[in-house]
C-alpha cells in the first residue's frame, strides 16, 4: 500500500521528470533551429554533445543566407549542422535533416566518390572538391560541385562542405542563352526584312527613276516660268496667294526629287570622280536647290578658299541631305548654321539646327537605313550621308544634347586620291 508520503514523493519526481523532458526537448529545438551551438546526437556509447564553438551572429547569417549548402558533419557523417540552402536543395525539412546521416541524400551511384572527398580531407587534405549528385523528392537528382574543409581539434575532426548546385547555374545559363538566342532571332529577322526591303527599294528605284525624273524636270521648268509671269502681276492678294502656292508646288517637287535621289544613291554602285572643288562656292551652290523657309535663319560661317580634291557631287548630295534633315528637326523655325574648317589633311562640315536633339535611344541607330522616327520619310536620307562620305573615304558623326539642337559633322580628306 502506498502511504501519503510516498504518494507525494513519487509525484515530485514526475514533475521533475517532466521539467527535465521539456527542457531537454526545449534546448534539442533551439540546437536544431541554430539558437545554440551544440548538438547533442544518441550513439550506442550513450548521448554525445557536440559543440560549434566559436560561431559568430555575423557568420552565421551570411551562411545561413547564401544560396549554397553548407553543412558540418561528425566523424560518422552526422549532420552537426546545416542551412536552409542546403534543406532547400535536397527538399528534406532542416530539422530532420540535423542529426541524420547526409549520405541518405546522397544518390547511391555518387555515395563511393563522396565517402573518399570526405575521407580524405578528414586524412589531412583540407580543402578539396569534386562533383557529387545528390537526391531529392521524387527521385530528383541534384548535380552538385561539392567543396569540403576539414577542422581539426584534440578531441575531433570536423568536416565542413559548401554544396554549390549546378542546375541552378544550368537554369540561369539556359536562361540567360535563351534570352541570347531570342534577341538573336530578333535581329536577323530584322535584318533579313531590311534586306528584303532594301532589295525592293533598288529594283524600285532603277525601274521609277527615270519615270519620276522626266515629269519633274518638266515640272521645275514650268514653276521657273511661272515665277517669272508672277513678277509680272500688280501687288494684291491673288499674287500672293499665287507665290504661296508655287512656293508650295516647289518644296513638293523637291521632296519627291529627294527620295528619287536617296534611293538612287542608297543602291546603285559608288564610283566618285574627284576633281578641284572650291569648298564655300560648293556649299552655297547646294542651298540654292533647296527651299528654305522664311522661319529659319541660315547662318554660314565658312573658312575663305579652302580647295579640296574631291567629288562635288557627291559633297552636294551630302549636304542637301544634311540641311533637309536640320529644316525637319525645325518645323516651326529656328536657325540654321553651317560650319566648315581645316587641318593639314581634312576639312570639316558642320551642320547645325536649335531642334529638340536626338533622344539617347535613337542615337544608335541614327545612321541605320530605314530607320526613322518622323511621321514622313524612307530613313534613308542619313544612311546615304554616311554612305557617300565613306565614298569620299571620310566619316559621319554627330553631336547631339536634349534642347540644345543637332550636329552633323562631315569630315572628308582634303585630297581624296592621296589616301588608301
Amino acid at each position: 500500500m502506498i502511504t501519503e508520503n510516498k504518494k507525494e514523493s513519487l509525484l515530485s519526481e514526475n514533475q521533475a521528470l517532466r521539467d527535465q523532458l521539456i527542457e531537454a526537448q526545449e534546448t534539442l529545438r533551439a540546437i536544431r533551429q541554430g539558437e545554440v551551438d551544440a548538438l547533442v546526437i544518441n550513439t550506442p556509447e550513450g548521448p554525445r554533445t557536440y559543440t560549434l564553438s566559436g560561431a559568430e551572429t555575423p557568420y552565421r547569417l551570411l551562411i545561413e543566407e547564401m544560396r549554397e549548402g553548407a553543412v558540418m558533419l561528425c566523424e560518422d557523417n552526422t549532420v552537426l549542422y546545416c542551412n536552409k540552402g542546403f534543406a532547400q536543395m535536397v527538399q528534406v525539412p532542416l530539422d530532420r535533416l540535423m542529426g541524420s546521416n547526409i549520405e541518405e541524400v546522397v544518390a547511391p551511384e555518387h555515395l563511393g566518390n563522396f565517402r573518399q572527398l570526405i575521407e580524405a580531407c578528414r586524412q589531412g587534405k583540407r580543402s578539396i572538391s569534386k562533383e557529387i549528385t545528390f537526391k531529392a523528392k521524387a527521385n530528383k537528382i541534384v548535380p552538385a560541385f561539392v567543396s569540403a574543409s576539414s577542422l581539426r581539434t584534440e578531441e575531433k575532426t570536423t568536416v565542413f562542405i559548401v554544396v554549390t548546385d549546378l542546375s541552378l547555374h544550368m537554369e540561369d545559363d539556359l536562361k540567360q542563352y535563351t534570352q541570347d538566342l531570342e534577341a538573336t532571332v530578333r535581329e536577323r529577322t530584322n535584318q533579313l526584312k531590311d534586306k528584303e526591303r532594301l532589295a525592293a527599294i533598288g529594283q524600285t528605284a532603277s525601274m521609277v527613276g527615270h519615270d519620276i525624273r522626266n515629269p519633274l524636270q518638266s515640272i521645275v521648268s514650268e514653276l521657273y516660268l511661272a515665277r517669272e509671269e508672277l513678277e509680272g502681276l500688280p501687288e494684291g492678294a491673288a499674287r500672293n496667294a499665287l507665290k504661296d502656292s508655287v512656293q508650295m508646288i516647289e518644296e513638293q517637287t523637291f521632296y519627291i526629287n529627294k527620295i528619287v535621289a536617296d534611293l538612287q544613291d542608297f543602291t546603285k554602285p559608288l564610283t566618285p570622280k574627284p576633281q578641284p572643288i572650291e569648298l564655300a562656292s560648293t556649299i552655297k551652290e547646294s542651298l540654292l536647290s533647296i527651299v528654305i523657309p522664311q522661319s529659319t535663319a541660315v547662318n554660314l560661317d565658312l573658312r575663305d578658299k579652302i580647295k579640296i580634291y574631291s567629288d562635288p557631287l557627291y559633297l552636294k548630295r551630302i549636304l542637301v541631305n544634311l540641311v533637309s534633315n536640320a529644316l525637319q528637326a525645325m518645323p516651326n523655325g529656328g536657325k540654321l548654321t553651317i560650319r566648315t574648317d581645316y587641318t593639314d589633311e581634312h576639312v570639316s562640315i558642320a551642320v547645325k539646327d536649335t531642334g529638340p536633339g536626338i533622344p539617347d535611344d535613337v542615337k544608335p541607330n541614327i545612321f541605320q537605313p530605314l530607320f526613322t522616327t518622323k511621321a514622313k520619310g524612307q530613313g534613308l536620307g542619313l544612311a546615304v550621308v554616311k554612305r557617300l562620305t565613306e565614298a569620299l573615304k571620310g566619316t559621319a558623326t554627330f553631336e547631339s544634347q536634349p534642347g540644345d539642337g543637332t550636329s552633323f559633322i562631315v569630315k572628308v580628306p582634303l585630297d581624296m586620291r592621296k589616301t588608301g
